[in-house]
């Protein structure tokens, strides 16, 4: 089984700069940061939790992003 370390990561900025530089997009954007595809997504659906009364469901996602 293949097991990739985090530590062959390093330097990818350096050797290659496009492909790092598409995964720092991708972990910003899992991470939620805006103006990132997941920052929108988290924010749509705590928008649609919120339209539909489910505002303590909505506050609990907001607290367990904030922790995140």
């Amino acid at each position: 089984m293949l097991r990739p370390e985090i530590a062959s990561l390093a330097g990818w900025g350096y050797r290659f700069p496009l492909l790092g530089g598409c995964l720092t997009v991708c972990m910003v954007s899992l991470a939620g940061i805006p103006p990132t595809a997941g920052f929108i997504g988290k924010y749509m659906v705590f928008l649609h939790a919120i339209s539909h009364d489910r505002l303590g469901l909505a506050l609990t996602g907001v607290a367990a992003s904030l922790i995140g």
